[in-house]
């Protein structure tokens, strides 16, 4: 009985850190800055990838503890983000594209 519960606690666990894994992830793809935006998934999948290994128990409380806290970060974040939208970068698709001779997008120099 004991494994039984064992097992359906850490697969309880395991749902939920995938739950938040995904939802880490959808934050962090609602930055409109897209350096901001890679970055916070980038740095999302990295942690959860180093602490992927964790066994102990109160290990795994305490990655999930600052996941939790990055979550809010992220999301408070991307709210002011979205407060304050900027031009999409020439890497995005319908970003503005560098013309010969400029040095970034909307130069005075070049046209």
């Amino acid at each position: 009985e004991s494994f039984i519960k064992r097992v359906a606690t850490s697969m309880s666990s395991r749902t939920l850190t995938l739950a938040l894994y995904r939802t880490m992830l959808r934050a962090g793809s609602a930055f409109s800055n897209y350096n901001m935006r890679d970055y916070a998934v980038r740095s999302v999948r990295s942690r959860f990838r180093e602490n992927v290994a964790l066994i102990d128990a109160p290990a795994i409380a305490v990655a999930l503890d600052d996941a939790r806290e990055n979550l809010q970060l992220i999301q408070r974040q991307t709210t002011i983000s979205r407060l304050f939208p900027q031009s999409k970068h020439c890497m995005e698709e319908g970003g503005e594209e560098l013309q010969e001779g400029s040095r970034f997008p909307g130069d005075p120099k070049s046209e």
